[in-house]
Formats: C-alpha cells, sequence, structure tokens
C-alpha cells in the first residue's frame, strides 16, 4: 500500500488480522505520525471508519508532502490511520 493510497483515503487501514498485528508493511514522510486504532474510534465516537473520516479530513487540510521528502518503511495494523507531518506538526 502506497503513500497516496493511505492519505488519499478518508478511511482507516484494514488488514485481514486483528488490531495491533502491524501486518501493514508501507512507506511514509519521515516525521508522520500513526494514530493508534483505539484513538482513532475514540475520535469516531466509538467507530474507527468515522474516526478515519474525520483524520482524513485534517490529512487532507495540510499542504501535500514534497515529492522529494524523506521516507521511511514502516508496519501499521488495522484501523491505525497515517498523519502526514504537516498535520503532525499542527
Amino acid at each position: 500500500m502506497g503513500l497516496d493510497e493511505i492519505f488519499a483515503r478518508a478511511d482507516a487501514l484494514r488488514a485481514e488480522r486483528g488490531g495491533r498485528s502491524d501486518t501493514i508493511a508501507t512507506s511514509v514522510p519521515v516525521g508522520s505520525f500513526v494514530v493508534p486504532a483505539m484513538d482513532v474510534a475514540q475520535i469516531g465516537g466509538g467507530d474507527t471508519r468515522t474516526g478515519g473520516e474525520i483524520l482524513g479530513l485534517v490529512g487532507a487540510s495540510v499542504p501535500e508532502t514534497p515529492s522529494d521528502a524523506a521516507f521511511q518503511e514502516i508496519r501499521i495494523s488495522r484501523g491505525e490511520h497515517v498523519l502526514p507531518p504537516a498535520a503532525a506538526e499542527a
């Protein structure tokens, strides 16, 4: 799953395994912040899908990550949401 897919979707990430399994390999800009699934659910009033939609709006409201930004490989879990560096710094 690429960065464009992560930031373009206003949805929490899903995987075949349960939460906290870190089964989704992806590449994100250095300085990104991974919001834990529990927090995503709390933001969404107990629903990770709603929380992901809200966080997607936050990520969409900040400047795009420069194309020459440094990236790092990470593993995340189902229901977690990645915020770009500009949103993480706000």
